[in-house]
């Protein structure tokens, strides 16, 4: 049995990990012409929270104290192995925060201020009172999102993936990203500002040990040993016999 010891409630192996992560890292989308496209492929990670098939839905409280279920955007959360190469994703971060936030670059400090970073250390929600199982400290997280379509999600032969169970949080995928701005109203300067990752198509690759806290039991593991006799009378108690 493989043995995963990179990574929190795994039992994928890290023999696997490893071998996945080096035949394909973070690398940059070309176009037809062998451009880059603006658009990233992730190295092999792990979703957590995923809302890809549905936009989420969220309560939000309405000025007349009544609350309203609200259509968000399609979400996941890509938990990266440990020792990922960020290169690229870096280099795509720092140039769109060029790009739409260069009034906010300190020359004395060569660092932009006031932003909030998209990159986040899965160790935040290891441990605590709202500790999530699949995080592991050290190794980083992407809030992906999209408000527009719903994303493509395919196999590894590029087959269409309808159904939902095979999306779950645990799972192993490529997702296809890219980098915006937010927000869009720039003149609210109660409102975040920085850069986030947006979600553009899915890959599924394999499966994991599921990290949702969900999904169905084995029921032959849940009743093992379970030897209890039928009442008399009751038409079980004539199972098996002539």
């Amino acid at each position: 049995m493989a043995t995963t010891t990179i990574l929190r409630n795994s039992s994928i192996g890290d023999d696997w990990i490893r071998q996945a992560c080096a035949q394909q890292p973070i690398q940059r989308i070309l176009n037809s012409t062998g451009q880059p496209s603006g658009n990233i492929l992730t190295c092999p990670v792990r979703l957590s929270f995923p809302n890809i098939f549905r936009r989420r839905v969220e309560d939000v409280k309405q000025a007349d104290g009544s609350v309203a279920k609200v259509e968000k955007g399609y979400e996941v959360v890509a938990l990266f192995p440990p020792d990922t190469d960020f290169s690229i994703l870096h280099e795509e971060y720092y140039a769109a925060c060029a790009k739409h936030w260069s009034d906010k670059y300190d020359e004395g400090t060569k660092q932009y201020y006031g932003l909030e970073t998209p990159f986040h250390d899965q160790g935040a929600k290891a441990t605590g009172a709202k500790s999530y199982a699949g995080y592991t400290p050290g190794s980083i997280s992407l809030n992906l999102s999209t408000i527009k379509s719903k994303p493509p999600v395919v196999d590894m032969r590029g087959n269409p993936i309808v159904d939902e169970s095979r999306v779950y949080g645990g799972v192993w995928a490529l997702v296809s990203i890219n980098p915006y701005a937010f927000p869009k109203d720039r003149n609210d300067p109660k409102l975040k500002r920085g850069i986030k990752f947006g979600l553009q198509a899915v890959m599924i690759l394999a499966d994991d040990d599921n990290i949702a806290g969900g999904g169905p039991a084995d029921a032959k593991v849940q009743f093992a040993g379970v030897k209890i006799a039928p009442p008399a009378g009751a038409p079980s108690a004539a199972f098996g016999q002539p």
